[in-house]
């Protein structure tokens, strides 16, 4: 793992988590590239926000692990 934040590597390992539950994933996926991708896209759910913006608030990163878990169950907000 690179330098990642307490916040970024508490995501990865829900990432590992939703990868690991999956049946057909790619050899060579990379979860740290796709986690770093993620929180730089805007999400609905967050308001239009990214997620990494809003790590950066109070609650942030509980915010941000709901919806990474909504995603894994398929119950994206």
């Amino acid at each position: 793992m690179s330098n990642l934040t307490s916040e970024m590597r508490q995501l990865l390992q829900i990432v590992h988590g939703m990868v690991k539950a999956q049946d057909h994933v790619p050899q060579d996926f990379d979860a740290e590239a796709w986690l770093f991708r993620w929180v730089e896209r805007p999400q609905p759910s967050l308001g239009g926000k990214t997620p990494k913006e809003v790590l950066g608030t109070y609650g942030g990163l509980e915010v941000v692990r709901r919806l990474l878990g909504a995603a894994a169950s398929g119950a994206y907000q």
